[in-house]
């Protein structure tokens, strides 16, 4: 599915990739089937660590990414609860106007998110609404971020369909141990850095009122 109102929008809010955070163990399926929902996991019967095996946004059959800069409350939150290695992956924009998407102002499983219809979640106006002022919080300009994040660091596309190796292209790791440690799963075309200000929590300028 394309739409040309969708790309237009990315665009205009300045989207060059996306980030979809997930275990190192996973890089060898990923790459081998791509990154897919829980539900497409389960029906290939792959063997995946998965963080959220139920999805508390009640949505198995979509997979969650970031705009920029991954999700730093829930990756600390996993990074807590779970003793292993991490990566970020670089995903192309494409899969916003390529794939069927549902944007998410904050959490998706969040009471005021999940009170949306999703196919209001999958317009320009949600979209472009990732990047207004938030009730209750202070404006963007006051939280001095850049024009291209979202204004909740906790906010999201969820895209329903699966995100084919292909479009990704790269993959960050925390450490150089991590990265000696699993690089043998990437494929030689995949761009490999090392980026440990991506894993902290205090990401953002304005960790401090989320």
């Amino acid at each position: 599915m394309f739409r040309e109102d969708i790309k237009r929008a990315a665009e205009d809010n300045g989207i060059r990739f996306l980030l979809h955070f997930t275990r190192a163990e996973n890089l060898n399926s990923i790459f081998r089937y791509g990154i897919l929902s829980v539900s497409k996991q389960k029906s290939l019967s792959l063997e995946v660590s998965r963080n959220d095996p139920n999805r508390y946004d009640e949505f198995l059959n979509a997979t969650s990414v970031s705009i920029h800069l991954p999700n730093n409350i829930l990756l600390y939150k996993y990074k807590n609860k779970f003793n292993c290695e991490w990566v970020v992956l670089g995903i192309k924009p494409d899969i916003i106007w390529e794939k069927r998407c549902g944007f998410c102002n904050e959490n998706a499983a969040s009471s005021n998110v999940s009170k949306i219809p999703l196919n209001k979640r999958m317009s320009v106006e949600s979209l472009n609404g990732l990047f207004n002022n938030i009730s209750g919080k202070p404006s963007r300009s006051k939280l001095n971020i850049d024009k291209s994040l979202t204004t909740s660091p906790q906010a999201e596309v969820l895209v329903f369909e699966d995100i084919e190796p292909s479009y990704i292209w790269g993959v960050a790791f925390e450490s150089n141990y991590a990265k000696n440690k699993y690089k043998e799963n990437i494929p030689s075309s995949i761009k490999i850095e090392i980026v440990p200000e991506l894993f902290r929590f205090a990401i953002r300028p304005d960790y401090l009122h989320w």
